[in-house]
């Protein structure tokens, strides 16, 4: 049974040295590319997030030289990177495989992955409801050339079938249709295929990708910078705090760097240093925020969480994709910010128009607060810093945060917050 924390906030300001964990994004990628290298390499300070640890052990289970049962079960839980980056992965393998994951992966869709990779000459079949899992696949030689691949619905679909272009016979050229989301995303793909030895080229939203071979080379995993958004809001919402997050820097390979602009405005002052990135709270804070989370949906909670805690308005658009995350992420945060005492409205149009707008209204601080992480780590992360501006905060939820963030409870422990079991 899973009992609910309580989460009270420090007696003083903020100090604290934050070892984050190694990018997700960049070890989940790395870990892609390791299965599909024909020459062993080292991976340096992998992620230790239930979602790599989960890649990890499905990848080896793909490789390793064994017989298995047919078909072959890989659950990935509740890892959506994992379930999207398999998917195309294991179409290149011999035998059978049956592609799961637990309750909330049934109900996201992937027939926009599905359908290209079909056009490839995957053979895939729907083990349950049409468009989603589970995916009974039979491994085949797939073949190369020119596919389409809806881009307004999750990059995970993209970057997935960039990993297994360079060994398709002839490459790929992929034709992205629509708005892309999470272009950050894509690039960091395209960027750790070069560090392999692969060359891409993209014109008029086409990417072409030949084929060739990946090139062994050992990596270092960076510090997760979509880990770091937690943190920022913690300053933001604590005058007086100062956090060192260890040996986080600004490379330009991840996209939720734009946190440091982001927070610019709400109070937070980031000084590159030796050590890593300090962060500070300034208290000067914008009386009206407006972004488009279009390229960067993982900082959404933690800027939306932000706001309700310094009662800031705001709009933010680029956030339908939301929708088809761990949770309804979009619908989850308006109902359990909603305790607060702020306000929302959501307004629900096509073509990446649709927008949340949140206003400041007078809260009652000294209540405690009981929210519903709705089993979506991220939430749970977002809503934990509220403590510094509530009495309390209970989650029901705290295991959650082992998806991405397996310490984050023993950092906020080690930096005066106080949590108990409830």
């Amino acid at each position: 049974m899973i009992r609910p924390i309580r989460i009270k906030a420090p007696p003083a300001a903020i100090h604290g040295v934050i070892d984050l964990p190694s990018s997700k994004s960049i070890s989940n990628r790395s870990l892609m590319i390791q299965s599909l290298c024909k020459e062993p390499f080292q991976i340096h300070d992998l992620s230790d997030s239930g979602d790599t640890r989960i890649l990890s052990s499905l990848c080896s289970k793909i490789t390793e030289d064994q017989l298995h049962e047919s078909p072959c079960m890989l659950d990935c839980g509740m890892a959506g990177t994992v379930f999207r980056f398999l998917t195309a992965r294991v179409c290149l393998e011999d035998g059978e495989w049956l592609l799961t994951g637990n309750q909330r992966m049934l109900e996201r869709p992937v027939g926009d992955l599905v359908e290209p990779i079909r056009k490839l000459g995957a053979n895939i079949t729907y083990h349950g409801d049409e468009g989603y899992p589970p995916l009974l696949i039979s491994g085949t030689q797939l073949k190369g050339g020119e596919v389409e691949v809806r881009a307004d619905t999750s990059s995970q679909f993209i970057s997935a079938l960039l990993m297994i272009a360079p060994v398709l016979p002839g490459g790929l050229k992929l034709i992205l249709n629509g708005r892309i989301v999470s272009r950050p995303y894509i690039d960091m793909t395209l960027s750790l295929l070069e560090a392999f030895g692969v060359p891409s080229y993209e014109s008029k939203g086409t990417i072409t990708v030949p084929e060739c071979s990946y090139k062994p080379r050992d990596i270092i995993v960076e510090k997760d910078f979509s880990a770091a958004s937690y943190w920022f809001e913690m300053v933001a919402l604590n005058p007086g705090a100062k956090v060192l997050l260890k040996s986080l820097h600004l490379s330009g390979l991840q996209g939720d760097a734009a946190v440091v602009d982001i927070f610019r405005d709400l109070g937070v002052a980031t000084s590159p240093e030796k050590d890593g990135l300090l962060l500070s709270h300034t208290g000067f804070v914008t009386p009206y925020i407006s972004f488009d989370f279009t390229d960067f949906p993982d900082l959404f909670p933690a800027v939306a969480s932000t706001c309700a805690g310094l009662g800031v308005p705001g709009l933010f658009t680029g956030i339908e994709h939301l929708e088809f995350k761990e949770s309804r992420r979009i619908t989850a945060i308006v109902e359990e910010l909603a305790k607060t005492g702020i306000s929302f409205h959501y307004q629900q149009k096509p073509y990446g128009q649709s927008s949340l707008s949140i206003s400041a209204e007078h809260r009652d601080h000294s209540r405690e607060i009981l929210m519903n992480t709705h089993q979506d780590h991220r939430l749970a992360m977002a809503f934990a810093p509220l403590s510094l501006k509530w009495n309390a905060i209970r989650l029901d939820d705290p295991q959650v945060v082992s998806k991405s963030y397996p310490s984050f409870w023993d950092h906020l422990q080690a930096c005066g917050f106080r949590t108990e079991m409830s």
